[in-house]
Order: structure tokens, then sequence, then C-alpha cells
């Protein structure tokens, strides 16, 4: 899997390679010259959710403005490592956001009873957002901060929406 993004004359891409390790590839591309360089960073899911999950304690509890640092020691990695596997705070704010309103929306649906008029699909619904929301206070705190922060992106906020 293949991701970039642009920013005025650099290109940043992230590719996995046949071995499973993602690199990360910056090209500069002013005028005809290109310059390539590239990082190995070998990943852990474990270490990855961790961090996840860490965050969403963390800013459950402290807001938003809770420094990274405090997420990684909540996750048991080091701030580095935090930064390998998002590259900025507002990275990791964004991948949050999106996982845990993916969350919420599937909670939501479990078991809607689609053959159902919509007064039933929609009670369903309702009643279990409310079960998610007081089952998982913490990452309803969590979606609540996230949700009014500006480092969300219209993209990630409209991936939110899709699954809602």
């Amino acid at each position: 899997r293949n991701e970039e993004a642009r920013f005025s004359g650099l290109m940043i891409a992230k590719m996995r390679s046949a071995t499973g390790v993602d690199r990360l590839v910056t090209l500069r591309y002013a005028g005809l010259g290109v310059e390539a360089t590239s990082m190995a960073r070998p990943r852990s899911e474990e270490k990855q959710n961790a961090i996840l999950e860490a965050a969403t304690r963390v800013i459950g509890t402290h807001g938003l403005s809770a420094p990274t640092a405090m997420i990684a020691k909540e996750a048991d990695v080091s701030n580095g490592s935090l930064f390998a596997y998002f590259a900025t705070k507002a990275d990791l704010l964004n991948r949050l956001y999106v996982e845990l309103k993916t969350e919420m929306a599937a909670g939501a649906l479990d078991g809607l009873p689609t053959e159902s008029d919509i007064r039933t699909q929609m009670f369903h619904m309702w009643s279990h957002l409310l079960r998610w929301a007081n089952s998982c206070p913490e990452k309803r705190r969590t979606l609540a901060h996230l949700s009014v922060s500006d480092d969300i992106t219209s993209e990630s906020r409209q991936i939110g929406r899709a699954h809602v």
C-alpha cells in the first residue's frame, strides 16, 4: 500500500516493501531535478494500537493539550517511537478520531434489524449509540474533545460522517 502527501514542491510517500517494512520516501521535485531519500521503519501493529489506546486515555483525562510525551509514556514507548507511527500529533489525533468514529458506528449498527421499519431501526441505532457511550466513557470523552479540535481535517471528518 502506498500513500502520498504533497507539500509545495515536496512529496512524501509511504511505501510498503515486499518484506512488510514501511519506508518513508521524500522526493523533492523543484524544477527538473528529483532528490530521493529513504528511511526504513519496521512497525508493530501491537505498538500502534498501544499508542492509540494510550492517546484515548490521556486525551480523555487531560484534553487535547496533553503532550505527546505523556501519550508515549502511557503507551510504554519512547516519544521517538510514537513519531515513527504518527508523523505529527495532528496525524495521531486524526487517526484516533477515525478509529473512534468507526467503533461507535459499528456499535450502533451491530444487529440492525434491516427488515424492520425505519422507526425500529432508528431506535435500535440510538439505543446502541447510548450503550456504546455508557460502556466506553473514556472513548466518548476523547471523541468529544476530538470533535471540536481544529487539528481534525475535513477528510477525517468526512470519513467519520460516512461511518455514522
